[in-house]
């Protein structure tokens, strides 16, 4: 016998022995394993050949056949790892490095497999047309179709019958739009073998695609056979083509047995989810639709036919946030369809963000666009941003193209009324009114209209058309209730809302008017008792529940405006307005935690709601949040160019982080919107005044003087101006002057203590304790008063005025970090405690900032207090004693070279000179 015979006989000898001591080995599992692999139990396979190989890790025969299995089932990372195991105990197996391609293939790796199969040496023929196949595909994979094309061409010539090879090719030339070359290659392959699997697939999916859904139907039952390997890759792919085409038949029914089946095997799948939704979604089951389509997103949230229907059924429940997301996500993917455009339109409109629904029509806008649709949108969306002249355009030229569509003339009927442009408003919605006279909301806007004018007798022309018509007579009652409450007419009012009860006892609409008319008279036992009736038919009514909050406010009843409003915030969990009237309220009282609690609620429910925004951004304000004012108020601005309190909140915004330039810039642009806004020339007058700019000051309060309600405001700027300029006497009088005509006004008694403090009137201080006294919620007073004690070093006396401040007015952070300091004078414990609150009430305020930090370095919390003193010189690097507690807290953190370039800059200030030797003899230590 030869050596190389003996080699051979060796080889077989060392396989036998291999599988006898698996056998001896694995015992029962390895039986177990054959048998399930047989009945198509392939995860049951696997646990037990696992079992075996704990006992026997090195089996790589073993491991090749788990690998095999793990690929059949189409698990590319596993099959790749027991591959890998396997080569460590056959490094020269050259068929097993084959196969690592192939489950490199499977994953997707066509990078990392087109490495590894293009440095392969394979000697025998038939491995070297395997390997050249898969090199051929992952080649294919990385878009190197003309390479991948001439070396399967190479396969098939050295091997003519390579179905593998065929069939590659054939996607190559489906791809370049060369569908019969395909076809051709997958019949040749077909007629050879009747049962390719992977033949019947490649056909089924070309016939999908040419839209040949009964030919597909029959190719992916060919693959799919009887369903006896229903757990392999083939067989998945074969039922997932047969969903495809019957659901493309109309068979839902069918498919459904198919999807069922898939749910089952593949339950974290996204398809069988998303084909679920579909069929639940068709008939009429959007829960059902919704929670598959959920599936689908949670492992796959790029899927966009997912994204669209999940917008979709969002939109149709109301949940408009939810729908806003979605549709936004789809049209990432798919910018170029015009419905879902129109869709999340829509969706952005009833958000109340037009702003963004005109931004997203903006595409389809094209000139010469003639979609009566999108035109319509725009107009509405045009109209609700503030632009009424863009709006009506929109929908004029909406209507040219449906001239008939009575839903648009009455928004045009709207945008006129909107314009002041009564008489054309009137004009168009006479035209729906005659055109079709059950618009009953186009008769209402009429009515409306006239009213507008107080042309009262045409507005009951048309209730009285609608009374003779008969169609809606509790409507008729109620609209001439409100022509006689705009008339002043009460009792005529009252009459016509009770006689529409008469008509329709549980008319909401009859029984809320009258609730309010009864609450402008003042009769609020009246109003809560037609509340109350709406309520015990409709427990859960918005109107009537923020009616009862209401009454509750005029009774002065804080419990009960808290209660009601809470209740129609749980009871409305996508309602905006018990959430900012909650927001207001908690601003009001300073409650500043709470109310920023409500608004970033409100901004979950309607993400970008100018109104809310509004209310984040004066919550920032008064909280000392003024960085984050300014962001807001900034984007505000962006989105409503014509809102001039969006421009005044972002001038005092910027006030508060000391830019005065900007603060100029965005207070003109307020009065450029409004000229008559006191509140922004008052700011504008301060301004001047701070930065001793008499001449403008004095021209500004000369304006505000013109206005009605300006008299009293430009005596007190008067006096401001003058006590700048050191004219004591001049501002005395202002101040006395206004006082005696207004013997309760607060600013002025306060600034007459101020002037006569400042003129050394002994008397001074009494006037204004006594003041406090007769008016002690004057915080501002209070204020003065704690500072005048303050700077005279009376501490106990400050902090009697500082407490009642703060009891008052809890996050009022001047106060808490005046506080603090005394507290920290007298020795008193609460004065880090103190100076922590002060610093959480105002994060932008670096004084405030200074105190709290300043007190950790004198803690012992160095650490802490480092990086704060810090961010407080950041803020305020002029402030002198912020400096010098920076630099001494980076002495005492060794850092000299810090400390010094301070020092160099207290030296250059020759009003630091006092920290500059305190520091330089430090130093010197």
């Amino acid at each position: 016998m030869n050596s190389k015979s003996v080699r051979a006989l060796l080889t077989l000898f060392l396989v036998s022995f291999s599988l006898l001591a698996c056998d001896l080995l694995g015992g029962d599992h390895l039986k177990k394993a054959q048998d399930y692999v047989a009945q198509g139990k392939f995860n049951a396979a696997v646990i037990e050949y696992k079992n075996v190989l704990q006992d026997d890790p090195g089996n790589s025969d073993l491991r090749r056949t788990l690998a095999e299995i793990y690929l059949k089932v189409g698990n590319g990372a596993s099959a790749e790892k027991e591959f890998r195991r396997a080569t460590e105990g056959r490094p020269s197996d050259v068929s097993l490095q084959i196969n690592i391609g192939r489950a490199l293939l499977m994953q997707g790796e066509y990078s990392k497999a087109e490495q590894l199969l293009s440095r392969l040496d394979v000697g025998e023929t038939s491995l070297q047309q395997e390997a050249n196949t898969l090199h051929a595909i992952a080649l294919a994979g990385l878009n190197k179709l003309d390479q991948a094309s001439d070396l399967f061409e190479a396969v098939l010539a050295a091997t003519p019958g390579n179905a593998e090879a065929a069939l590659g090719l054939a996607r190559i030339r489906a791809s370049r739009g060369d569908l019969e070359g395909a076809k051709t290659l997958v019949a040749a392959v077909l007629a050879k073998d009747r049962g390719n699997i992977d033949g019947w697939l490649l056909e089924g999916n070309l016939a999908l695609y040419e839209k040949d859904f009964e030919k597909a139907l029959k190719a992916f039952q060919k693959a799919w056979g009887d369903g006896k390997d229903a757990n392999t890759l083939r067989s998945f792919q074969s039922r997932f083509g047969i969903v495809s085409a019957l659901l493309s038949l109309g068979r839902d029914d069918d498919a459904l047995v198919h999807v069922d089946a898939l749910l089952g095997q593949l339950p974290s799948h996204p398809m069988p989810h998303y084909w679920r939704a579909r069929i639940a979604y068709k008939a009429g089951d959007q829960s059902m639709a919704r929670d598959h389509l959920l599936q689908v997103v949670r492992v796959q949230p790029s899927h966009a036919p997912s994204n669209l229907l999940l917008g979709s059924i969002y939109y149709s429940q109301g949940d408009l946030a939810q729908a806003e997301n979605y549709l936004q996500k789809y049209l990432v993917a798919s910018p170029d369809d015009v419905q879902a455009r129109k869709l999340l339109a829509a969706t952005r409109l009833r958000l109340q963000t037009p702003g963004l629904a005109f931004d997203t029509l903006d595409p389809l806008l094209s000139e010469g666009d003639q979609d009566p649709q999108v035109l319509a949108l725009a107009g509405s969306a045009a109209l609700h941003n503030g632009d009424l002249d863009k709006g009506v355009e929109y929908l004029k030229k909406a209507l040219l193209t449906d001239p008939d569509n009575a839903a648009m003339r009455t928004e045009l009927g709207m945008a006129y009324l909107s314009l002041g442009d009564t008489q054309t408003a009137i004009n168009e919605l006479d035209r729906v009114i005659d055109s079709d006279d059950q618009q009953v909301r186009a008769q209402a806007l009429l009515i409306m209209a006239h009213l507008r004018d107080k042309e009262f007798p045409q507005a009951r022309a048309v209730i009285a058309k609608l009374k003779a018509a008969g169609q809606r007579p509790a409507l008729a009652h109620s609209l001439s209730g409100l022509v006689s409450w705009a008339q002043g007419r009460l009792a005529e009012a009252t009459k016509s809302f009770k006689d529409a009860l008469i008509e329709e006892p549980d008319n909401l609409p009859a029984l809320l008017d009258l609730a309010r008319l009864e609450q402008q008279q003042g009769n609020l036992s009246e109003a809560a008792k037609r509340y109350d009736a709406v309520l015990a038919i409709d427990g859960n009514n918005l109107a009537a529940l923020l009616g009862e909050a209401q009454i509750a406010a005029q009774r002065g009843d804080e419990e009960h405006i808290v209660k009601w409003l809470e209740t129609a915030r749980s009871g409305h969990p996508e309602a905006l307005p018990p959430r900012l009237i909650l927001a207001s309220y908690y601003l009001g009282l300073k409650a500043y935690d709470k109310a920023s609690s409500m608004v970033d609620e409100a901004l979950k429910i309607v993400p970008g709601h100018a109104g809310a925004l509004t209310l984040k951004g004066e919550v920032a304000l008064a909280s000392g949040s003024a960085r984050d004012a300014v962001r807001i108020f900034q984007k505000l601005a962006r989105q409503q160019a014509n809102n001039d309190r969006h421009f005044f909140n972002l001038a005092r915004a910027y006030v508060l982080t000391r830019q005065y330039i900007e603060a100029r810039r965005a207070l003109q642009q307020a009065l450029k919107i409004r000229p008559d806004l006191l509140i922004a020339r008052e700011l504008l007058a301060r301004l001047d005044i701070q930065e001793g700019k008499s001449g403008a000051a004095k021209k500004v309060i000369s304006e505000i003087r013109s206005q009605s309600q300006g008299r009293e405001l430009a005596e007190i700027l008067e006096g401001d101006l003058a006590m700048k300029t050191g004219d004591l006497q001049t501002a005395l009088k202002k101040y006395q002057g206004l006082a005696t005509r207004q013997p309760d006004n607060r600013l002025a008694m306060t600034r007459v203590f101020m002037v006569s403090s400042r003129m050394k009137d002994e008397k001074a201080f009494q006037v204004l304790l006594d003041w406090i006294k007769g008016h002690p919620d004057d915080i501002q007073a209070r204020v003065v008063a704690g500072s005048e004690l303050l700077s005279g070093q009376h501490y106990a006396e400050a902090v009697a005025q500082y407490e009642a401040i703060i009891m008052a007015e809890p996050e009022n952070s001047l106060a808490l970090n005046n506080l603090a300091w005394l507290y920290g004078q007298l020795g008193d414990k609460r004065a880090l405690s103190t100076a922590r609150k002060a610093y959480e009430s105002s994060r932008d305020d670096g004084a405030v900032i200074d105190t709290y930090a300043w007190m950790l370095v004198e803690d012992g919390q160095l650490g802490k207090g480092l990086p704060l003193l810090e961010t407080a010189y950041d803020l305020a690097t002029d402030n002198r004693e912020i400096r010098y507690h920076l630099a001494l807290a980076y002495l005492r953190q060794g850092e000299i070279r810090r400390a010094k370039k301070l020092l160099n800059k207290m030296q250059n200030d020759a009003s630091d000179d006092k920290h500059a030797k305190s520091l330089a003899a430090l130093l010197a230590e």
